[in-house]
């Protein structure tokens, strides 16, 4: 019996290890353009949307290689939305505020949202070494859950851009 409760509560800790972050909805802001997702919820997983594929940037507001990279963050992201309208690009601040994600996002003008993630939940989920890091996930085969296709961390060049542009080609 100690066995059969001892396996239960493996089985339920790696559910919760491996179940996608939750994010607050409210910090979000007014630019909410993530399909699927409804600015009525207050929180929600990167599962819970509802795009063949999503591009996640993971930066951190003090980050001197993140403030480098936002105007490549900004090409990437307009690059993206003019050739494949369905799949957003998302911005999580990593340690940040919602005010330092919202700052990040005015400073630097970026066409997409930006939120908070004071836990670092994304990261961990990620396994984000270092910021500002681009992971272009695309849905699965099964149209549930979304596998990475390509991930680069550390500063973003233009390079990179095109790099992600191939990806979502793919």
């Amino acid at each position: 019996m100690y066995k059969l409760r001892i396996s239960a509560v493996l089985f339920f800790m790696a559910g919760v290890l491996s179940a996608s972050p939750r994010l607050a909805i409210p910090e979000m802001g007014d630019d909410l353009r993530l399909p699927g997702i409804d600015s009525g919820m207050e929180t929600f997983a990167l599962e819970d949307i509802k795009s063949p594929a999503l591009v996640l940037l993971v930066y951190d507001l003090y980050c001197p290689a993140c403030q480098k990279s936002a105007r490549n963050m900004k090409h990437m992201a307009e690059k993206i939305d003019d050739a494949f309208p369905t799949i957003p690009t998302l911005g999580v601040g990593s340690g940040d505020t919602p005010f330092e994600a919202k700052a990040f996002k005015d400073k630097f003008k970026l066409p997409f949202p930006c939120i908070s993630d004071r836990e670092k939940s994304v990261a961990e989920h990620y396994e984000v070494k270092k910021t500002p890091s681009v992971i272009v996930l695309i849905r699965s085969a099964e149209g549930k859950a979304f596998t990475e296709v390509y991930r680069h961390e550390g500063y973003l060049g233009r390079e990179h851009v095109e790099q992600v542009f191939d990806a979502l080609e793919e």
